[in-house]
């Protein structure tokens, strides 16, 4: 697990945050934990989330916290589609302040707007360092197998993989079951 710490501007106080797939299943134990908790959700494109998947799959890992993903379209969609509901039934639970959603392609396009949002949402003002995380990354060694993006610095080329590297049935599968939720999170539930 990896935690990034950002100084609070409240005294003694530290702003810890995390992206694991594993908390989907425990949103309301962290809840519970903590129930000032914000979260931040980022959507992505489903068809590229199922590239990350596949690439994740395809590493050759001793190690034991590599996360267990789907391993075909069809479960793939079927886990993208439970997760998107898990996401919103919890979202129904909490205040609409401690939560926001920003756009994956957003963020690798145009960090800087996109950290600067996630910084007002967490009252914490935008330091430029933040922009190379890269170049101060601490995640442990254990996890860097699937965790190597994040030495380096984000990357355009990750927005529309699936047009290389999934085949048409792939890519018709996905389409077929995900895209109308996608769409709708999108433009109606998260307005991105």
């Amino acid at each position: 697990m990896s935690f990034t710490v950002v100084p609070s501007t409240k005294k003694n106080s530290v702003v810890l945050g995390d992206k694991n797939n594993y908390y989907i299943e425990n949103l309301n134990m962290l809840k519970d934990i903590s129930p000032n908790s914000k979260f931040l959700i980022i959507l992505r494109d489903p068809r590229d989330v199922y590239c990350s998947y596949k690439g994740i799959a395809e590493l050759k890992s001793e190690s034991s916290y590599i996360p267990q993903l789907a391993d075909n379209s069809d479960s793939f969609t079927n886990d993208w589609i439970d997760n998107q509901f898990k996401i919103l039934q919890f979202l129904k639970k909490i205040n609409q302040k401690q939560f926001t959603v920003i756009n994956y392609e957003d963020l690798i396009i145009d960090s800087r707007t996109e950290l600067s949002k996630v910084g007002n949402f967490l009252k914490l003002p935008f330091e430029e360092q933040i922009l190379f995380y890269y170049k101060t990354n601490d995640e442990p060694k254990a996890l860097l197998d699937w965790k190597k993006k994040t030495l380096q610095p984000p990357d355009s080329s990750s927005i529309g993989r699936y047009k290389k590297l999934l085949s048409l049935n792939e890519i018709q599968i996905i389409e077929s079951k995900t895209f109308e939720l996608y769409e709708q999170l999108k433009r109606d539930v998260f307005n991105v």
